[in-house]
């Protein structure tokens, strides 16, 4: 089965997990970098008038500007 944006753009919500060291510089780049969809795909997934969320551990976000997201580091 495939999802295509246009069907997943159509949820109330999504919800991404990532976990891990190894994520930390590509969840930096999908979240903070310029959009690249041919490298990261999730980039495309943008619910109208839905929500994305992101559930992340700290080996992963390590590299993200945590005031950004109403987070301050460890």
């Amino acid at each position: 089965m495939t999802f295509t944006y246009p069907l997943i753009n159509c949820a109330r919500r999504v919800v991404f997990t990532v976990n891990g060291a190894e994520k930390a510089a590509s969840l930096a780049e999908v979240l903070e970098g310029k959009p690249n969809l041919n490298q990261y795909p999730s980039q495309g997934v943008l619910p109208d008038p839905g929500s994305v969320c992101s559930l992340v551990d700290a080996a992963a976000a390590h590299l993200l500007d945590a005031s950004r997201y109403g987070a301050s580091p460890p």
